[in-house]
């Protein structure tokens, strides 16, 4: 299932990449920090790896996911 990923913080302008167990995840600007849209592909049952590479900068509160789906209801 695709997931979202938000970073909560301050996050400024920048180099920045993201990675979700190895596939490339584009990072977008939000109004609280940034976030990711991890497609389905990417992501595993059980444990999931994510490398981030942002501006020296950058102050993270939280990460913040949110499912895409009501998949506990199948």
């Amino acid at each position: 299932e695709p997931i979202i990923v938000h970073l909560v913080g301050k996050v400024p302008a920048g180099p920045r990449s993201a990675e979700w167990n190895g596939q490339k995840v584009v990072i977008f600007d939000e109004p609280k920090g940034a976030r990711l849209n991890v497609p389905a592909g990417a992501v595993r049952a059980g444990v999931n790896e994510l490398t981030l590479t942002l501006p020296l900068e950058t102050t993270l509160d939280r990460l913040d996911f949110d499912s895409t789906s009501d998949w506990w209801r199948h």
